[in-house]
Order: structure tokens, then C-alpha cells, then sequence
């Protein structure tokens, strides 16, 4: 079944400027069933999974030194019970991470991808590095990735977007569309070319994807098409707005935030379902 997978609060990253130590030290151990890089799997107590180190934040956000967001030195903490000792496994043991509840219901998932890149001159290239990423869409094209946020002292937070990788089902690579650290004003104009692309590398192995791909990228030029594509973000942002009103103050950012985020999601989703509805 495909599935959007997102939760409040389980899938933001929440990156502050100026988090101590001591408050992730605080992060409570989730229930997870981790399957290890043998195949063996195991239902563990899982802490930080989201945060493995405050410092860490600008290589989730800007990944230019070909690093995985977990680095392999990575330590994460656990229990096999809430009664028993603090373990420890490291990122290299782990390659899945499946969040569950109280009624063993999963609710998230988590993977770790070996990650490509579409370059400048559009081909789809190594980044070199492997990442534990959220699930945020189960299909025939997978999509993970993160909602981060960004916040400055005394100048209160902002949403920054949502990181997104794209994975065909069949495939042991996630693809990055937009490769933040090749981002800038200079090559703004390529990122339709490198998002059109990159679902081509996730999904060219089917002629009508291709033909739609190749009429999206005809649209994304019109300038009316990309107006109306603003001003539905624009309206999607402001009623998220109206409706966080009702809501105490403190839980207002975080929900805007993930309607944001769901928005940007469904983008996406609504190119996959082109390929999931065309496409054996």
C-alpha cells in the first residue's frame, strides 16, 4: 500500500542554532525493531536517532563534505528494556530503523541509502557518502528526507524546506533532485532540468513516465503555470496559518511547519503517481 508516512514532531528536523548537549542528552528512547547491516533484526529502545549531534546540523542542511548526516564514528545509545543498562551500536551495524507504537503499528522508517546527485552538467553522479534517512512516501518510487527548520536567537524560527531523495523500488541508490550544496543564485534556473532528471534516473525505465516527465518540464517553463504554482504555495501556507489559530501558541510553529512540509511532499507524490499509474 503507499503510503505518506509523517507524523508531528517524529519526522522534523528541528535545527537550532545553539542547542547544548544537554538537552539531546534528554531525548527520550523511542521502541524501534533495527534490522543491522547482517540482516539480523532485533526490537530495541532507540535514542537520537534524529539528533545525533547538535554540531552536526550544517552537514544535514549542506552536505559539501561528502559525509553521511550520521557519521560512520557515529555512537547511538539504547536499551533492550527500560529497566536495563545504556548500550551502544554504531552507524556502520545499522541499515534499517523502523519506529513503532505502542500497538507495534509502524510509524515511520528509517534507511540507509548510498545517495547520488544530479551534477551541472545534468548527469546523475556519486555523492559518495551513505545517509539514514527518513521514509516519507512508500511506492514504486520511494521518497525520504527531512523538514528542517531553521532557528537564530531572539529572531524566532523559520521553515526552510523539506530535503527530499527519491529511490525507485528496485534500486539500492537514492537520488537527491536538488543538490543543496550546488545550489545558488547562479544555477537557479537548472534545478527544473536537475528535478526533471533525476525522477528520469528514478523511473526511466518507463517510456510514458518519460513523455510526462518531458511535458512537466514544458509547463515548468510557462510562466503562468509557475505563477499559479506560487500562488497555490502561497494559499496552502496561509491556511495553515488560519487553521494553527485555534491551537495553543506553542503548537502553532510546529504545525505550519508540518503542513508546509506535507505540501511540498505531495509535489513530489504527485509525480510518482504518474509512474505508479502508467508503469508495471
Amino acid at each position: 500500500m503507499n503510503r505518506i508516512l509523517l507524523m508531528a514532531g517524529l519526522i522534523c528536523a528541528n535545527l537550532m542554532f545553539g542547542q547544548s548537549k544537554k538537552s539531546l542528552e534528554k531525548r527520550p528512547f523511542i521502541p524501534v525493531e533495527i534490522t543491522k547491516t547482517d540482516g539480523s533484526t532485533e526490537n530495541i529502545l532507540l535514542r537520537d536517532i534524529y539528533f545525533p549531534k547538535a554540531e552536526s546540523f550544517m552537514g544535514i542542511v549542506a552536505q559539501s563534505k561528502n559525509k553521511s548526516v550520521f557519521e560512520n564514528e557515529q555512537l547511538f545509545e539504547y536499551k533492550t528494556s527500560e529497566a536495563s543498562e545504556i548500550k551502544k551500536i554504531g552507524y556502520h551495524d545499522i541499515q534499517k530503523i523502523k519506529v513503532v507504537d505502542k500497538y507495534d503499528d509502524e510509524v515511520i522508517g528509517y534507511e540507509k541509502l548510498s545517495i547520488k546527485k544530479v551534477s551541472k552538467d545534468n548527469d546523475v553522479k556519486d555523492k559518495n557518502y551513505t545517509a539514514i534517512l527518513p521514509i516519507l512516501y512508500d511506492g514504486k518510487i520511494d521518497i525520504y528526507g527531512y523538514e528542517y527548520t531553521v532557528c537564530g536567537n531572539g529572531m524566532g524560527c523559520m521553515y526552510a524546506g523539506t530535503i527530499m531523495y527519491i529511490k525507485n523500488d528496485k534500486s539500492d541508490f537514492a537520488v537527491m533532485p536538488v543538490d543543496v550544496d550546488e545550489v545558488s543564485l547562479f544555477n537557479l534556473g537548472s534545478l527544473d532540468e536537475k528535478l526533471i532528471n533525476a525522477f528520469k534516473y528514478a523511473g526511466g525505465d518507463c517510456p510514458e513516465f518519460v513523455k510526462y516527465l518531458d511535458n512537466l518540464y514544458i509547463k515548468l517553463q510557462d510562466r503562468d503555470f509557475r505563477k499559479k504554482m506560487k500562488q497555490d504555495i502561497k494559499d496552502n501556507y496561509q491556511k495553515a496559518i488560519d487553521e494553527s489559530k485555534s491551537l495553543d501558541k506553542k503548537d502553532r510553529f510546529n504545525y505550519v511547519t508540518r503542513k508546509r512540509s506535507e505540501y511540498d511532499i505531495k509535489m513530489f507524490v504527485k509525480i510518482i503517481n504518474e509512474y505508479e499509474k502508467n508503469c508495471p
